[in-house]
């Protein structure tokens, strides 16, 4: 317990130590000396650096999704998923309001003259 008090109570000093030594190593060679020395470490990803990473490959972490004016784009896809009950990402966000008629008519029952009322009114 004392160990963890004095590491606290240095943290900043033992994170500049740290932050020096890690900039003198390439990410690779930081990762391996950690790992020797059973410490615990994790890196800070680039969006690149996810995109390549075998474990985000394998758990579909990016997805591709339908985009109306791109075609389609790469979104972090859902977390987390279930075997039971998976979620999937079905497009993108769309324009703003585009849903607003559907909504007002087929949601809440709204009538036409309401929606636009409401429209010239500005409320919506």
């Amino acid at each position: 317990m004392k160990k963890i008090i004095r590491r606290v109570k240095h943290a900043v000093e033992l994170n500049e130590i740290f932050a020096a030594w890690c900039a003198e190593h390439t990410l690779e060679d930081v990762l391996a000396k950690f790992t020797a020395a059973q410490g615990t470490i994790a890196p800070i990803y680039s969006i690149d650096q996810i995109a390549a990473d075998p474990q985000a490959r394998a758990r579909e972490m990016i997805a591709r999704v339908p985009d109306r004016d791109f075609g389609s784009v790469a979104m972090a896809n859902v977390v987390p998923r279930f075997a039971a009950d998976p979620a999937q990402l079905r497009h993108a966000a769309g324009d703003v309001g585009q849903d607003n008629r559907e909504v007002y008519r087929d949601w809440l029952g709204l009538s036409e003259q309401q929606i636009e009322r409401l429209t010239q009114k500005k409320v919506i």
